[in-house]
């Protein structure tokens, strides 16, 4: 390793634009952030039935996808911070003494317990000129070919999205194509996994 070598010559990709990432072997990637559904609560018949129809989705695809689920460690601190400025607002000593009871408890099973968050995404894939592998995106032959055929590949990647979106929905589930930022953010959050802040770039001016 050089000394010149920086942390994003380790990630394999080589562009975002409109929620689409471009990887260095050229294929094209779409993620959806999709809703979740609690399977314990649902009775023996509703749970056959949400496998049946998962099992059916799968057989049905032409596409590959991937299934990325993140779990993550809340962050608490923000609430936390949240009610002590309740505290030091309230007037009544009665209120005052629950809610610093309340912080303390929060923070006392908080810090025995690691609570976790869970969101559950699709990555959708499409390789320019290939069933398979992927060509360079930006290759020689396509630069050659124009703006016409990039926006071609973007087309048929968003179509690969639209008709998994329509199959999730089919489940009773929600699927929202990730934009630039929000991709981005999940990108740093991935390589970054111990630091619990946005990204610079996505950060609100």
């Amino acid at each position: 390793m050089t000394a010149d070598t920086t942390t994003q010559a380790f990630v394999p990709l080589r562009d975002i634009q409109n929620g689409v990432i471009t990887r260095d072997d050229g294929v094209l990637c779409a993620v959806l952030l999709v809703s979740s559904v609690n399977f314990n609560l649902k009775s023996a018949d509703e749970r056959q039935a949400i496998l049946y129809q998962f099992q059916s989705i799968l057989n049905s695809l032409e596409v590959g996808i991937q299934i990325l689920v993140q779990s993550r460690r809340l962050n608490i601190k923000p609430y936390l911070q949240y009610l002590e400025e309740v505290y030091e607002k309230q007037t009544i000593e009665l209120l005052r003494l629950q809610t610093r009871e309340y912080i303390n408890f929060i923070t006392d099973f908080t810090e025995r317990n690691e609570i976790m968050t869970k969101q559950f995404f699709v990555v959708v894939s499409y390789a320019p000129g290939s069933s398979g592998g992927g060509l360079p995106f930006f290759g020689k032959k396509e630069q050659l070919s124009g703006q016409k055929v990039v926006e071609e590949h973007v087309t048929q990647l968003l179509q690969r999205v639209s008709f998994i979106q329509n199959n999730i929905r089919a489940l009773g589930l929600r699927a929202v194509q990730l934009g630039t930022e929000e991709v981005t953010e999940l990108l740093y959050k991935t390589f970054n996994p111990g630091d619990t802040q946005t990204p610079p770039s996505t950060q609100s001016q």
